[in-house]
């Protein structure tokens, strides 16, 4: 090409011919390797049956619940291992008044603390949730106390606007 442009009558050969070959643009530096996430593990039978199961009691009837909910109990009281535990904890979640949240607290610690059981995770799982309905029974608790008072003032302003309109009313027929 510089022959060609010499040629043609171009005395000064253009920048980009006068230095020589140009070396391709540089890569970009290597990325570094970054491993994907293991993939997700099959989820166990159990706790998959279990869940459906309890899915299925969420919306059976109160009366069917309840017998549940004492079947479930009875079971721990009959065997008092993780699986037992984790069953009754499951009916607790989706049946509030099975059992109250600190007995349900109770009764999946053991089970949320033994690293090697195959429910640890689940029963930690419902032991935040207990631990969740525990902290808004206690904020609804506090609710209510503060209504309770709250009401109980009205009522004794109630009470002195009343008292305050009949000496106000008083007043008035005693001027007329």
């Amino acid at each position: 090409m510089a022959g060609v442009l010499a040629l043609s009558g171009c005395a000064k050969l253009p920048a980009f011919l006068q230095q020589g070959a140009v070396a391709p643009p540089a890569a970009p530096p290597a990325a570094k390797h970054v491993s994907p996430p293991p993939p997700l593990p099959a989820p166990s039978a159990g706790i998959k049956a279990l869940l459906n199961y309890a899915g299925e009691a969420a919306v059976m009837p109160p009366d069917r619940q309840t017998m549940l909910c004492t079947q479930s109990k009875t079971h721990l009281d009959a065997d008092s291992g993780d699986y037992a535990r984790v069953v009754l904890g499951v009916m607790a979640a989706v049946m509030p008044d099975c059992i109250s949240p600190e007995q349900m607290e109770s009764v999946l610690q053991p089970v949320a603390a033994n690293r090697n059981s195959p429910y640890h995770g689940l029963a930690g799982v419902l032991a935040a949730i207990a631990q969740q309905r525990q902290a808004s029974d206690q904020v609804l608790a506090k609710a209510r106390q503060d209504a309770t008072q709250l009401r109980a003032k009205l009522k004794a302003l109630t009470q002195i606007e009343t008292q305050l309109n009949q000496v106000k009313d008083r007043e008035l027929q005693n001027l007329n």
